[in-house]
C-alpha cells in the first residue's frame, strides 16, 4: 500500500496523525525530522517515566536513593514542555520546508442550497 492509498483511508481526526507521518517520512527531512521525533516522543514519554520515578522514590525505593529518584522525576517533569515545544517547532519547520500538497481531500461545502437564508438587502447598522 503506497502513501496515496493510505491517505484515502484517513477519516476525521486521523488526518493530523497521517499528516505528521507523511511529513516525518520524507527523505529530505534532515534535522527537523529528527527533532520532531525526539521532541514529541520524548515529551510524551517523560511524563509517565517521571511519575514512575516519583512513585518509586516515595513508596518503594530505599532511603539512600529516594532523593536521587525524586530529583530525576522533577527534572523529567520540567523537561516535558521544552521537548514538546521542540517537536512542535520542528514539525512547523518541516511543514514550511515542504509545500502543502497534501493528497488529503478537503470537504467542499456548497452554499447554493442555503441562498434563501441570506438577507436580500444589506443591513445598515
Amino acid at each position: 500500500m503506497n502513501q496515496t492509498e493510505t491517505v484515502q483511508y484517513a477519516e476525521g481526526d486521523d488526518r493530523i496523525y497521517l499528516r505528521m507521518y507523511l511529513l516525518l517520512s520524507k527523505k529530505d527531512g534532515g534535522w527537523p525530522s529528527l527533532g520532531a521525533v525526539l521532541g514529541l516522543v520524548g515529551g510524551l514519554l517523560s511524563v509517565p517515566l517521571a511519575s514512575l520515578l516519583w512513585a518509586t522514590s516515595k513508596f518503594i525505593g530505599p532511603v539512600e536513593i529516594g532523593p536521587t529518584l525524586n530529583m530525576l522525576s522533577n527534572i523529567l517533569f520540567a523537561v516535558t514542555l521544552p521537548l514538546l515545544a521542540l517537536g512542535a517547532c520542528s514539525l512547523d519547520l518541516l511543514e514550511n520546508k515542504f509545500p502543502t500538497s497534501s493528497p488529503v481531500k478537503h470537504l467542499s461545502i456548497n452554499f447554493e442550497g442555503w441562498r434563501h437564508l441570506r438577507p436580500r438587502q444589506p443591513h445598515n447598522n
